[in-house]
């Protein structure tokens, strides 16, 4: 029989998850208008928060018109109530409702950023937790990041491309919200394609009974990029010269040139075609 008895387990740290619901939609709308047609992206919250002890939520239903009647209102609320509830259902899932003034692009949250860092600051304090994360890309919340790594908590900051860097700095480490990120989370992630990477030699991509080069352009570090149309296939390529002078290229394909190269400029690097 073998012997474990001396097999020591390292014990994983103790997370917390906390989500400005508002911020994060914001995120999923912008990433649906440019990948995929403005379709409304849902998310697995329950793959998102997995790695977390505890994860809480933090967002409001929009406000009452004016003059509206509390059934119809609640008719038209309806549908974010039942994801509220639906998110609570999940194992250590926790739903903070704030409330919001204003309507149409003046429509503003109130007691979300508030209720967020009073649960982060007491956490802290009481110990509950030794690693916190934190879903936001509002500057406001630089104030509670500096306080949380003053009081000894090691801050995770996921936040969109926009975030400022002075949020940035102030977490002890960060990473990036953007469009993998996304789809890494989506439930139904066969009707929300993005371009895929491949790999193909050099002898492959001169064979032109399976390549033709549509175009060719530049990448801001001066390496040069192609559009391919590949034969027998209904998508086009667009495929990096990587520096160093390797035989090897990587590629990302997909059916819509626009979307394939806004993809490119975000996740590998900005380039323009030549003229």
């Amino acid at each position: 029989m073998s012997d474990f008895s001396n097999i020591s387990h390292v014990p994983q740290p103790t997370k917390y998850l906390f989500i400005d619901g508002g911020y994060l939609n914001k995120l999923c709308e912008e990433y649906s208008k440019k990948y995929f047609h403005n379709r409304k992206i849902e998310l697995n919250f329950k793959e998102l928060s997995k790695e977390y002890f505890k994860t809480f939520y933090y967002d409001c239903l929009p406000p009452r018109k004016s003059k509206e009647k509390k059934e119809d209102y609640e008719v038209r609320t309806a549908e974010k109530q039942q994801f509220f509830n639906e998110l609570r259902m999940i194992d250590g899932f926790h739903v903070f409702e704030g409330y919001t003034r204003g309507e149409g692009k003046k429509n503003r949250q109130k007691g979300v950023d508030v209720s967020i860092a009073v649960d982060m600051l007491m956490h802290t304090y009481r110990k509950n937790m030794e690693r916190a994360t934190l879903i936001a890309g509002d500057l406001d919340f630089r104030p509670l990041l500096n306080e949380l790594v003053r009081e000894g908590m090691f801050v995770t900051l996921w936040h969109g491309r926009s975030a400022s860097k002075e949020l940035i700095y102030s977490a002890d480490s960060h990473q990036i919200f953007d469009i993998n990120t996304i789809h890494s989370f989506v439930k139904d992630r066969n009707n929300f394609k993005i371009p895929a990477h491949s790999i193909f030699s050099e002898l492959e991509l001169k064979n032109s009974d399976r390549f033709e080069i549509l175009k060719s352009g530049k990448m801001q570090n001066g390496e040069n990029v192609w559009l391919y149309k590949r034969h027998s296939y209904e998508g086009i390529y667009i495929v990096q010269d990587l520096q160093g002078g390797s035989d090897i290229h990587d590629a990302y394909h997909f059916t819509e040139e626009n979307i394939l190269v806004t993809y490119f400029n975000e996740i590998v690097g900005e380039f323009e075609w030549d003229e």
